[in-house]
């Protein structure tokens, strides 16, 4: 059931990037390192999975996964939430939050948090892997705003500093030597 639960939340576009692992200890997870270190505990998920008997007796599969999935909807909300309630606390202690302070949204909000997030790039230079997890309105509000030339070269210049940093941190290349 494990096996089935996990792939229906698998298709969750920001569920399913997450490799799932057995661990060989009770917790807690270390989410912030440093001179304040700030621990998770494991977060347990439980729910009651109620069959009936006629559905084990009659072999009704399509009952029994409709069951599954819906036990797979409520676990996928309750990691949902975990994760976001993680992910608001440790951008929170690392400092990665902009507060708009009540301003209108803008893509100056958005490139002031790029700046301060970690970024990864593949073989070719290309930004890779960035994903925003934002509430559905603001998503909304983000899709609707237009970047200005100004704001695109901002972009573009954070962007290369970062293309900088990825290719300075890079292990240099050793050839092999003759004889």
């Amino acid at each position: 059931m494990s096996t089935v639960i996990d792939g229906l939340i698998g298709v969750d576009p920001v569920l399913g990037r997450i490799p799932v692992r057995v661990t060989g200890h009770a917790g807690p997870i270390r989410n912030v390192t440093g001179p304040q270190p700030m621990d998770h505990p494991l977060t347990a998920f439980g729910e009651v999975l109620a069959i009936h008997a006629d559905v084990v007796r009659d072999t009704d599969v399509e009952s029994f996964l409709v069951t599954l999935t819906e036990l797979a909807g409520k676990y996928e909300v309750a990691m949902g939430k975990a994760m976001v309630q993680t992910l608001s606390e440790v951008t929170e202690a690392v400092g990665n939050v902009v507060d708009v302070e009540g301003r209108p949204l803008s893509w100056d909000h958005f490139l002031d948090a790029l700046e301060m997030t970690e970024s990864t790039f593949d073989e070719d230079g290309n930004l890779e892997g960035m994903r925003i997890l934002v509430h559905p309105e603001t998503a909304k509000l983000l899709q609707a705003l237009e970047i200005t030339p100004e704001q695109q070269l901002r972009y573009d210049e954070i962007i290369r500093r970062k293309k900088e940093r990825w290719d300075a941190q890079k292990r240099p290349r050793r050839l092999p030597r003759k004889g």
